[in-house]
This record gives structure tokens, C-alpha cells and sequence, in this order.
């Protein structure tokens, strides 16, 4: 789960805006990334009702964030790319470079939020658990040595045709 301090004892301004948190859990530690959603998201109900003159990410932003959680991990997507890495490394990445992980096959996910509460906004957050996943634990175990001197640059991306 995304930590307490993420949902409820808010530090450091988090909750002073609407928040999406992607807590990514590794064998090493967490990674968390925090995205600032837009100032009309006020609640997690009246505020993301479309409307008709909503332009399409809008619409899709809003169907993403009051979706289920089915909906919403059919739609967030993450799209690795190697930068930089040793050349055992950039030999084994794949060729095109960009590809979409698909979170099912080889971790764990699950969202929780919290509802916006006197002067706190609502807070929204994501976990990608790679702790669990034997893939991903034997992914590290060849690349172990290597991990240091390997960069990855991420999109993430909200796909609205959830493909």
C-alpha cells in the first residue's frame, strides 16, 4: 500500500494540492513519484463528472480517475526506455527501445486514495510491487553488479483507448 504519510499525515505541503503518488516497491527501497493534478479535482465524485465541453484529456483524465481499478490499470500505462547501461545490458534491452509493461505479467498493483478532508486535497496513489515478482527478483540477480551504472527514463501515460 502506498505509505500513511502519502494518505492521511501528509508532510511537507503533499496534500496542500490534488495528488496521483505512483509508489513503485523495489528489492532496494521505494521509489515514489508524485504527479500534481489539475485544481478542479476537489473530490474523487462531483468534481470529475464530465462535462460537454470537456476537451478529450480532460475526459480521459477524469474516466481514468473516477474508473475501478480494473479500468485504471487497463489504462495507465509505463513506457521504460534504456539510456544508458553496459553493453551486456544494452544488448539484452529491447530494440525498439520503448515498450509498454504490462503490469499483470510480473507485478503486483493496487490503488488507494483518500478523499479530501478539511484543508487537505484528495490524494490518489498507485503501488507497483516488484518485491513479489520472481521475474523481476531474477532480473536483479543477473544484473545485480550493473544496476549502479544503468538508467531508465519512464512515461507514464494515461491511454484512454486501453489498448
Amino acid at each position: 500500500p502506498c505509505p500513511s504519510y502519502c494518505l492521511v499525515k501528509p508532510r511537507n505541503g503533499l496534500r496542500d494540492f490534488p495528488t496521483f503518488v505512483v509508489n513503485i516497491l523495489t528489492i532496494y527501497g521505494n521509489i515514489l513519484v508524485y504527479f500534481k493534478l489539475p485544481d478542479w479535482v476537489k473530490d474523487w465524485d462531483k468534481s470529475l463528472k464530465e462535462k460537454d465541453d470537456d476537451p478529450s484529456d480532460v475526459i480521459a483524465l477524469k474516466r481514468f480517475l473516477s474508473g475501478d481499478e480494473e479500468y485504471k490499470k487497463r489504462c495507465f500505462k509505463v513506457m521504460p526506455e534504456l539510456v544508458d547501461g553496459p553493453l551486456p545490458v544494452r544488448l539484452l534491452a529491447p530494440k525498439n527501445r520503448e515498450f509498454q509493461l504490462e503490469f499483470e505479467d510480473f507485478m503486483a498493483t493496487s490503488y488507494s486514495q483518500q478523499p479530501a478532508a478539511g484543508d487537505l486535497c484528495p490524494v490518489m496513489c498507485l503501488t507497483l510491487d516488484l518485491v513479489t515478482s520472481s521475474t523481476i527478483r531474477g532480473l536483479v540477480a543477473i544484473f545485480r553488479r550493473n544496476m549502479p551504472r544503468i538508467t531508465v527514463d519512464f512515461a507514464c501515460i494515461i491511454d484512454p483507448n486501453e489498448n
